[in-house]
């Protein structure tokens, strides 16, 4: 890995953890549910984490875009590389109760994974690579 690459990583690795404890606070909440289609749900803490992770990427690396689950693609026109987001992968065991979830991203330049960062909110595990 480059050293922009592990700047990047560094960078994001603090805005996962703060996502990870929002979710840890929702998942004690009543979950509120709607339906994407007729099989796949979204809650309100799937749009609120991607936003948290959307503007802080924004925020953070102007000349990139994102791609998020749930709110599509945005950012530069001519990005540098592309951020993927599913702030909440399990939304289903999320809103059932079911404590097996995560949160992750990872940066894409040109056909190459450059990094991903994969955070379990429940058990405080982090996985960067």
């Amino acid at each position: 890995m480059t050293g922009p690459a592990i700047e990047r990583l560094h960078t994001m690795q603090p805005v996962m953890e703060d996502v990870a404890q929002f979710l840890r606070e929702e998942y004690e909440r009543t979950p509120t549910v709607s339906f994407k289609d007729a099989r796949n749900i979204r809650t309100e803490a799937d749009v609120e984490a991607e936003a948290k992770i959307r503007t802080k990427l924004e925020q953070l690396f102007p000349k990139d875009a994102v791609y998020g689950e749930e709110g599509g693609l945005s950012g530069h026109k001519h990005p540098e590389g592309v951020w993927f987001v599913d702030a909440l992968d399990g939304t289903t065991n999320f809103a059932c109760g079911i404590p097996v979830f995560c949160a992750q991203i990872a940066y894409v330049k040109g056909e190459h994974v450059v990094l991903s960062i994969i955070t379990v909110p429940l058990t405080g595990e982090c996985f960067p690579a």
